[in-house]
């Protein structure tokens, strides 16, 4: 039990380095830091904990100065924007997506609430 504990801290040490040097000077860490994080959330590999500080940091590097920087962040609020929708939709109890009737009744309701 104490080593799974040192584990998951381990872990959280990792992924709190590597959200820091998001914001690093040099483009080429940013961009291959994003990449990283790319990677870790296609594997599955980021903790539900870090989505929200995650897509924060990737939605600040979308501002970014270099064009590689903001491609990456792209294409990981894309992954990030996948996970929040499997989070949600096994909480909803959900194993497949929104029907069209109901996403088109969804619209609707909302279009109605404006």
């Amino acid at each position: 039990m104490e080593e799974r504990e040192n584990h998951d801290k381990a872990k959280e040490k990792i992924l709190d380095a590597l959200i820091q040097r998001i914001y690093d000077k040099h483009a080429f860490s940013r961009s291959h830091i994003l990449a990283v994080f790319i990677d870790l959330c296609s594997s599955n590999l980021v903790p539900k904990t870090y989505l929200f500080p995650l897509l924060g940091c990737a939605c600040d590097r979308i501002k970014d100065t270099s064009a590689n920087v903001r491609k990456k962040a792209i294409v990981l609020l894309h992954k990030i924007m996948e996970f929040y929708y499997l989070v949600f939709a096994t909480s909803q109890n959900r194993t497949k997506f929104h029907s069209l009737e109901d996403l088109r009744r969804e619209q609707n309701f909302n279009d109605t609430e404006r």
